[in-house]
């Protein structure tokens, strides 16, 4: 039986945080006599007032069209060894990203130690779960890597890009290759996996050539990021590293399926979570919270899966990540003490 989920609750909060913004501005242009809202600055807080707007709206409406007492069942409980196991799995994934961005980072010329990457990389984890976007934890990571290590902007520009192109591509490959299998598509898979090593020794051939982009700051950048495919073998690293990365954090929500007992087949995953995570990366709303589990019951009916299963596999996964990347804490601590001694 469904139960009603008034709108309100999704509207209310969006007024309160548009109402709080306005007073602030007013109380701070009262006392101060500066009117400090740039247009730059209202263009972001309305963009943030938006993506919650989003997520909300998408909540309401999914929990308005699913059983909430069968949501509530999945939810509750749960096998405590299979959770810790999606805990390490979802750890070492974590570490693999790690030794993926440093090997675009070697490939720039800056070897850097393992567990100075590896600070910045789960300080920008910890960022990214508590930032309106997706990439808050980027910007961080970058902040590091320039300040704290006195590299250049444009290398933490492409590298984090990089890094992230990387891990993206893989992750889409991942989940149509599987979908491909899932659905007896053999021949469809191949050709995704040729036409995608094909493209990678494109831009390995295009890599081996010399640009002149002149003052083109655009063309600079763009050659920058092809250039990465020059040096073949941290080239490789690079994308072994990303491929570890995403199958440990895919793999990891085959131990929640069986942790939370849902009716999900385990193999769902290999194509399931890649869709959660393209949907997230859009910038539409609060780390894909809201639309994220729209696409689950979106989806589940054309799957033959049930919405609550796959809603429930959504929020508790997201949980999952939020409290794993709270592991940056420790590092950001460390590294914020030596930046305060270095002053």
């Amino acid at each position: 039986m469904r139960m009603a989920f008034p709108i309100w609750m999704s509207i209310l909060p969006v007024l309160t945080l548009m109402t709080a913004i306005r007073f602030s501005d007013v109380f701070i242009k009262s006392v101060s006599g500066y009117d400090h809202m740039s247009k730059g600055t209202y263009r972001r807080r309305m963009l943030l007032v938006f993506k919650l707007a989003v997520s909300l709206f998408f909540i309401w409406f999914v929990l308005s069209r699913i059983d909430l007492s069968l949501l509530k069942e999945c939810l509750k409980g749960g096998d405590y060894l299979e959770f810790f196991f999606a805990i390490i799995t979802l750890v070492a994934g974590g570490f693999f990203g790690v030794a993926s961005w440093r090997s675009v980072l070697k490939s720039k010329g800056q070897d850097l130690p393992f567990l100075r990457v590896a600070a910045m990389h789960w300080c920008g984890m910890f960022f990214n779960s508590f930032f309106p976007s997706n990439i808050g934890g980027d910007f961080y990571k970058g902040y590091l890597l320039v300040k704290g290590n006195g590299k250049g902007t444009s290398l933490a520009v492409v590298s984090i890009l990089l890094d992230r192109l990387i891990n993206f591509a893989l992750l889409v490959l991942i989940g149509v290759i599987s979908f491909c299998f899932a659905k007896g598509l053999m021949i469809t898979a191949s050709l995704a996996f040729v036409a995608f090593i094909l493209f990678v020794l494109l831009l390995r051939v295009l890599s081996l050539r010399k640009y002149e982009a002149g003052n083109n700051r655009v063309l600079l950048f763009v050659f920058s990021l092809i250039r990465f495919f020059r040096d073949g073998r941290n080239c490789a690293a690079a994308f072994l590293a990303a491929l570890f990365s995403q199958g440990f954090k895919i793999g990891c929500h085959v131990f929640l399926i069986r942790a939370m007992g849902l009716d999900l087949d385990t193999n769902c995953v290999w194509y399931i979570v890649p869709l959660f995570g393209v949907i997230s990366a859009l910038p539409v709303s609060l780390g894909g919270i809201g639309v994220r589990e729209y696409a689950a019951i979106w989806v589940a009916a054309p799957l033959a899966m049930a919405q609550e299963d796959l809603v429930a596999l959504s929020l508790v996964s997201h949980l999952l990540f939020v409290c794993v990347n709270c592991l940056g804490f420790v590092p950001f601590l460390i590294m914020r003490n030596e930046n305060s001694k270095c002053l």
